[in-house]
């Protein structure tokens, strides 16, 4: 019964269309195929790169929660050393680094800066040789903050030297 329905649908069509028709309707129905195909696949893709994105991040999230929990740590230990401790070992740390001395070794002398940065702005130019006292060291290690003729602010300190330069 079902080979007759179809064998009529069949008919039905040749008796519309020629040949060349019932051709160009089967390569359309194929071409539909296969944007659809390509549609399905495209959305595919995308929601795959929505939860890769999101599988990502959260790990990402994952890590910084854990680097935050290991600096409270880190804090929460520092504070069990009690306070007397704390405050002279500090104390020795000012006087060891107030007392430092270091000298200008650049060239062409060295520039005072507002921050301890190349893009900060620059306080004063000091000549070669200038003798600095040196306040504090940057947490990168890079950077010393001194004071010079009066004026405190941040100096490189690869161009700086322990020794007094011959002039």
């Amino acid at each position: 019964m079902k080979e007759d329905k179809e064998t009529k649908k069949e008919s039905k069509k040749e008796e519309f269309f020629s040949e060349e028709e019932l051709e160009k309707i089967k390569r359309n129905k194929e071409q539909s195929n296969i944007k659809w195909l390509w549609l399905v696949l495209i959305l595919i893709i995308m929601l795959a790169g929505v939860y890769g994105s999101y599988w990502y991040f959260s790990k990402e999230r994952i890590a910084f929660q854990k680097e935050t929990t290991k600096e409270e740590e880190t804090s929460e230990t520092e504070t069990s050393v009690p306070e007397e401790k704390k405050e002279e070992t500090e104390t020795t740390k000012e006087t060891e680094e107030s007392t430092k001395k270091v000298y200008v070794s650049g060239s062409e002398g060295l520039n005072l800066r507002s921050e301890p940065s190349t893009e900060a702005s620059i306080v004063i130019g000091m000549p070669p040789g200038a003798e600095l006292e040196v306040l504090e060291e940057s947490e990168d290690g890079l950077w010393y903050k001194v004071k010079y003729d009066d004026k405190t602010g941040w100096c490189y300190k690869e161009y700086t030297s322990e020794t007094k330069p011959e002039s």
